[in-house]
């Protein structure tokens, strides 16, 4: 019970560092950020190797990963900011809970490079959602020439490919999942 209640704290203390960070440590104008168009401003902090933002369109991925009563908004730098803080928080739950039963299922973001592609969406009373999908870079034979330009699935991979979704008004992780694992 006590090492529970360790990784417990350990989890809390890192979402309140994080959650502080973002917080305390951004301006608060933030800039549009958009697949088009960026800004130097902006393109310090997102590292397009690394993460590319996909227009949500009801039409084109028919309802997917939104309902088509969803439509499209733009992330700011500090939305990504908050989404990145969350994706350390979800995969450390994650870690902390889920993985015991299958250690080879473990998320770990220091052995592995993974890409993320994120799309965000509004409801019709303006909450706004992201999906956030994430794969492992040593697979990019199969995503490189697409990854940017539409979603990355597969029907398995295990850790290294996994989603989840936040509601940015609310800061909440939900539908947290790993392929393979569910």
């Amino acid at each position: 019970m006590t090492q529970r209640l360790t990784l417990y704290g350990l989890t809390l203390i890192c979402f309140f560092t994080a959650f502080a960070f973002v917080v305390f440590g951004q301006n608060t104008k933030s800039k549009n950020v958009s697949i088009k168009q960026t800004n130097k401003k902006d393109s310090n902090y997102l590292d397009k190797t690394k993460t590319a933002i996909l227009t949500f369109n009801k039409t084109k991925y028919k309802g997917y990963p939104f309902d088509t009563t969803y439509n499209s908004v733009s992330l700011t730098n500090y939305d990504i900011k908050i989404i990145d803080s969350l994706l350390l928080v979800a995969i450390a739950k994650y870690n902390n809970n889920e993985y015991k039963q299958n250690v080879y299922m473990k998320i770990d973001l220091t052995k592995t490079v993974y890409r993320k592609q994120l799309v965000a969406a509004k409801d019709k009373f303006g909450h706004r959602f992201v999906w956030v999908n994430n794969f492992c870079d040593f697979m990019k034979e199969y995503w490189k020439p697409i990854w940017k330009k539409q979603i990355i699935s597969t029907a398995d991979g295990g850790h290294c490919y996994f989603q989840f979704k936040i509601n940015l008004d609310t800061n909440e992780i939900f539908n947290f999942y790993v392929n393979g694992y569910g």
